[in-house]
């Protein structure tokens, strides 16, 4: 039954993300935000759990608590986290773009294996125009 609701909370998250997705499809790096959302399913259901529960305080219109779930989502060694926050920070999406913040998540979903190369490379590119 537990089960059953957590199914059913999530898919209700992933609707309305969906329902979402045409405000956002224009913003940088939204491919890659999907991408997270399907890596997630990897994870254990605690780490889900926190994900989801992030992105739903996101649909609520609440993004600091959002950023604050993903945030410990990430440090409690959620990949999709990780690479959710690094792209949100390089991009400035739903935050303040933030170079510094987006490289660590970016490294911290390097080393499980996830290449952001092509985010990485924006960072990097930022950089040089700044300077």
């Amino acid at each position: 039954m537990k089960k059953t609701m957590k199914t059913a909370a999530r898919m209700t998250v992933v609707l309305m993300l969906a329902l979402a997705g045409s405000a956002m499809a224009d913003q940088p790096g939204e491919d890659l935000l999907r991408h997270s959302d399907a890596l997630v399913s990897s994870e254990s259901d605690f780490l889900q759990s926190v994900y989801w529960e992030g992105l739903r305080h996101w649909q609520e219109g609440n993004p600091v608590q959002a950023l604050r779930e993903l945030d410990y989502a990430a440090w409690q060694g959620s990949v999709a986290a990780a690479q959710r926050l690094c792209i949100m920070d390089a991009y400035g999406i739903g935050t303040e773009a933030n170079s510094l913040k987006a490289m660590f998540w970016c490294e911290k979903a390097a080393a499980a294996g996830h290449d952001l190369a092509g985010v990485r490379r924006y960072l990097q590119d930022s950089w040089v125009a700044t300077k």
